[in-house]
């Protein structure tokens, strides 16, 4: 906001002397130069941040660099030009940004207010990449301003078009899907078609169903002790008032004399989030899985619901009916839902998966004790077998450092957060499951700033803790040293640690997140290589085994709107590349869910949280962070299968072996080299060639049939 005003301000004083607008763009490829230097037709602020230079430009010869100033806060050149009220126009502009920042394509009103914009994001653009933003004008817009926007220490502009198209539309571009749905009498007279989809397989907002989405068994998957989440979708024919939903054992049977016992059922509400096109328009998503609440649903909209069940262990039925209860405005119906129940037991995962979780990040109320307790066994829920551990345990004393295992000295005395230390937190993540003696825990320790997480002061801390915790009987302690020494200064930051407090105690496994030049500088000082998605490749894995490094995966893109991207990484991508972690950033987002007034959810609208959302009633999942659970137990029935087939030649084994060999062939072990360069570009990500919910369910089902042969149960 502030930055905003202040380019505003800033051209705005100077408007008073510009001509009258130009009828169209001009020289928006930077070929006229001024007797200065500069293009003509441009405004350029700050004064002195911009040259021509030649060659190598996408639109001609020339092109505009801008070179922001020591304490300017950005650069930006803008031009003129005349349009007509409220009228379509698309604007286009060639970039390149050899630093990370923030780059923005903007139409300015004549008061330079922003009238549309559409942003990168945080990016590095080492080549050139075309921006587009199409936008209309309002009913008193006869000027705009277009502008080039760079927040960045450097920016590449050329190619700068304008044109009129009045076929521009903004505002809920969400396409229709499927627009010529062809229900039937009864369900024209109900006012709505209603249809299921495999795990975790959510359609779009305007997803109208097929005749054979209709006529398919809504039906999931789940052995013992697993979870599986169904999704039931409501198609409205017509606006649908107050659309009610719940779950309830079916009393009825498939098959044997008696109706089975039952199972964990919930049923949850799928709340559509909001992608920004540009400033103007946007599209809705599945983001959330909210309790359910009357909701009204507008004709072409469809209501999703997700029916998360859970199998008990000792389950010896083949199958369950569910019933999901509807009803709208009177009209009522129920759907039979059918949980198929395969004898199978999956062997636990080998590998770590766990989530980035500090609770310095979340509103103060959403951090109490019993709140962090169920954020704990939230993890659990979903698959995760460890998470990280921020707290501060060392505390200065007369004589030294002691260590303090009751207070996160992090946090004043007021905050009741400081009364949750380090046995607490770990007392919590063991009650829930989250925390077992077979996985490590990775523990970052407060430092004295961003990048010195883990920078213990006195070795004495470090081996008091390891003896704490073989007492008492904690996970192993991975000692986090310095966050990402990508910069020679954080470099030298981890050699001093490494000799002040590490050097004298091998013992100590440390980890960070790193990259290729912190790999090459002090890689031989961790134990734990924590890489990002896109760094991984065959020869980072064979450098790992060569070195002695376990090797980690993370990924801080995503925000848990895109669910094949978390069951893929989590699943086929993780066994393939043979990984000895898997982690996301990060499991909260930094504000609660707010009520509506009539007591249901708020969904945000343009959301920039991450994998779950706190609310008073506990922890709030979004699509991704349900996929994640599901890419896990892809990993293990892919680690089982692999295991079972190992030395045996019949026809099962072989029946296994070719569907290992179909999962190699789309999770290529390089698959996330081209990963998107900001988080807001995750919906142009392609990593596998059919990565869909859909197909990894198929995939999925055919394992859980060979390894219930191969079990022979």
């Amino acid at each position: 906001m502030r930055v905003t005003l202040f380019v505003a301000l800033t051209v705005a004083a100077c408007l008073g002397a510009w001509a009258q607008p130009a009828e169209t763009l001009t020289d928006g490829s930077f070929e006229a130069v001024g007797e200065d230097g500069l293009p003509e037709g441009w405004r350029l602020t700050p004064e002195g941040a911009a040259s021509i230079q030649s060659g190598d430009a996408p639109a001609g010869e020339r092109w505009l660099h801008m070179v922001k100033p020591e304490g300017a806060s950005h650069t930006l050149a803008y031009q003129r030009v005349a349009v007509k009220p409220d009228t379509g126009y698309r604007l286009r502009a060639w970039l390149r940004a050899p630093q990370a920042s923030y780059y923005s394509l903007v139409a300015y009103d004549a008061r330079m207010n922003t009238l549309a914009s559409k942003p990168t994001g945080w990016a590095v653009l080492e080549d050139w990449v075309e921006l587009a933003l199409d936008f209309r004008t309002r009913e008193t817009d006869s000027v705009i301003s277009v502008g080039l926007l760079a927040y960045g220490p450097e920016a590449h502009w050329d190619g700068v078009r304008m044109w009129e198209d009045d076929s521009v539309r903004i505002g809920d571009l969400t396409p229709a899907v499927n627009e010529r749905a062809e229900p039937t009498a009864v369900e024209r007279e109900r006012g709505f078609m209603v249809f299921g989809r495999k795990a975790n397989d959510f359609v779009g907002a305007r997803y109208a169903p097929t005749r054979w989405d209709c006529h398919t068994p809504i039906r999931g998957v789940c052995p013992p002790g697993e979870f599986e989440t169904i999704v039931v979708g409501i198609h409205a024919l017509r606006d649908l008032a107050g659309v009610r939903a719940e779950v309830r054992m079916f009393e009825g049977r498939l098959s044997g004399p008696a109706t089975p016992p039952p199972i964990d059922a919930e049923l949850l509400r799928v709340g559509y989030g909001r992608q920004a096109l540009n400033s103007q328009a946007w599209v809705r998503y599945p983001l959330l899985l909210l309790p359910p609440h009357g909701v009204d649903v507008a004709a072409g909209d469809t209501l999703q619901y997700a029916v998360r069940v859970r199998v008990p262990d000792d389950y010896a039925h083949p199958h369950r009916l569910l019933a999901v209860d509807l009803r709208s405005e009177g009209a009522r119906t129920s759907i039979q839902v059918i949980v198929d129940v395969p004898r199978v037991r999956l062997d636990r995962a080998d590998a770590t998966f766990f989530m980035y979780y500090s609770d310095s990040y979340l509103p103060e109320e959403m951090a109490t004790a019993p709140m962090q307790a169920a954020y704990c066994r939230d993890m659990a829920a979903h698959g995760m077998n460890s998470v990280s551990l921020y707290v501060m345990p060392e505390r200065a004393t007369d004589g030294g450092y002691a260590i303090d295992l009751h207070h996160d000295l992090r946090y004043p005395a007021s905050d009741a957060r400081h009364s949750l230390g380090m046995a607490e937190r770990i007392a919590q993540m063991q009650a829930a499951g989250l925390a077992g003696r077979e996985r490590p825990l990775i523990l970052l320790s407060g430092g004295g700033g961003l990048y010195d997480w883990g920078a213990f002061r006195d070795p004495g801390s470090v081996r008091e803790l390891m003896r704490l915790g073989g007492t008492l009987g904690w996970p192993p302690l991975l000692f986090y040293m310095h966050d990402e020494p990508n910069l020679p200064e954080r470099v030298e930051a981890v050699r001093r640690t490494y000799e002040r407090v590490y050097a004298d105690i091998p013992e100590a496994r440390t980890v960070t997140a790193i990259g290729d030049y912190g790999i090459e500088q002090v890689g031989d000082l961790y134990d734990v290589w924590i890489a990002g998605l896109s760094a991984i490749d065959q020869e980072l894995i064979e450098r790992a085994e060569r070195e002695g490094k376990e090797l980690w995966a993370y990924d801080c893109r995503q925000r848990g709107q895109r669910p094949e991207f978390d069951r893929f990484v989590c699943g086929l991508w993780a066994w393939r590349a043979g990984v000895s972690g898997v982690g996301q950033w990060a499991y909260y987002a930094e504000e609660a869910l707010g009520r509506t007034g009539d007591g249901g959810w708020e969904v945000p609208q343009d959301f920039d949280g991450w994998y779950m959302m706190p609310s008073e009633d506990g922890p709030i999942a979004t699509v991704g962070w349900e996929a994640r659970r599901e890419g896990i137990e892809d990993y293990r029935a892919l680690c089982t299968l692999e295991g079972l087939v190992a030395g045996r030649a019949d026809e099962a084994a072989a029946r296994g072996r070719a569907l290992l060999a179909r999962a190699r062939a789309i999770a290529a072990v390089d698959a996330f080299a081209d990963g998107p360069r900001d988080w807001r570009y995750v919906w142009e990500y392609q990593f596998a060639p059919d990565a869909s919910a859909r197909a990894m369910s198929d995939l999925r089902l055919e394992m859980l049939d060979v390894i219930e042969q191969l079990q022979g149960r």
